[in-house]
């Protein structure tokens, strides 16, 4: 048995409450393939507070984080980040290996919009967790403790930093009409009343020079937070020796009207024209089939 957690499985809830059965399956088939770590369910936590339940567990958290949310990677990163929690975002095979010191932490963001299958987002965490609990012994046939962290939330509205992509040109504090920005003790521009922003504006992520606006919810990919990744630096899950089964790429969802696109897990695209990538599956998407198959 592992005595040590180097890694923590973090479950973040969807805010439709009726993919809330879907949500809890997909939950129980990660746990499942991914034995015995510590993990905690919370809610969508683009909604929690900083001061609030969710991020105060977070921050007392000292592992690595694997987290699954209906975000994208970048996106969920930078929630955090706005939080207080600064994790590298995890993409190389070589970041794999145990870190070698406390503050290099690491999140691993799985967005399970873009999965077409249960069965495929439980494989890639799994083998995920093979990498990180080499020559300590099987995964399955233990179950984990599984905390949840209740906090009541309400649907918010309001863009995050990326400030290593920030050049501080202040475009954004100058449009913006809501106070939503000003500047810090460093002179960096800064997100200081969050929840000033008008549910659904971007405006100020279509102004900034540097793309560093990002809107976790918005529908366009650029604006919230995906397509950034340059080609050749995303991790193939293929390539994860996890000795637990036959691993299966999430393929790439097809995109029609203002659906969101994902970066697919690859850095080879060669093959893309010729593939007939399925239709784009929501979590109520597969509650709906589920319950279909069972009558």
């Amino acid at each position: 048995m592992v005595t040590e957690a180097f890694i923590t499985l973090v479950f973040s809830r969807p805010r439709d409450p009726h993919a809330e059965p879907a949500f809890r399956h997909m939950v129980n088939e990660v746990l499942e393939a991914a034995g015995h770590l510590p993990a905690v369910i919370i809610p969508h936590f683009y909604d929690a507070m900083p001061g609030g339940p969710v991020f105060t567990y977070l921050r007392r958290l000292t592992t690595d984080i694997i987290l699954l949310a209906p975000l994208y990677p970048r996106a969920a990163q930078l929630v955090l980040r706005a939080n207080g929690l600064r994790y590298r975002l995890a993409r190389q095979t070589d970041d794999v290996p145990q870190r070698q010191n406390q503050s290099d932490r690491r999140l691993w963001a799985f967005d399970y919009r873009e999965y077409g299958s249960f069965e495929v987002l439980r494989n890639a965490v799994a083998a995920l967790v093979a990498e990180y609990l080499q020559g300590a012994g099987s995964l399955a046939g233990e179950r984990p403790l599984v905390e949840e962290i209740e906090e009541a939330t309400r649907s918010r509205w309001y863009p995050v930093i990326d400030d290593e992509a920030c050049v501080n040109c202040f475009e954004c504090l100058n449009f913006c009409l809501f106070g939503v920005f000003d500047v810090n003790t460093e002179g960096r521009v800064f997100t200081a009343q969050p929840d000033q922003c008008r549910p659904g504006c971007p405006a100020c992520a279509r102004v900034c020079p540097a793309g560093a606006i990002v809107f976790p919810l918005y529908p366009d990919p650029k604006i919230a937070g995906g397509d950034v990744v340059e080609e050749g630096q995303i991790i193939p899950l293929v390539d994860l020796k996890s000795g637990i089964g036959t691993v299966t790429t999430p393929q790439k969802p097809s995109v029609a009207g203002n659906s969101s696109q994902a970066p697919r897990p690859t850095g080879d695209r060669a093959d893309d024209k010729e593939s007939h990538p399925p239709t784009k599956q929501t979590l109520q998407q597969w509650l709906c089939q589920a319950d279909d198959d069972a009558h």
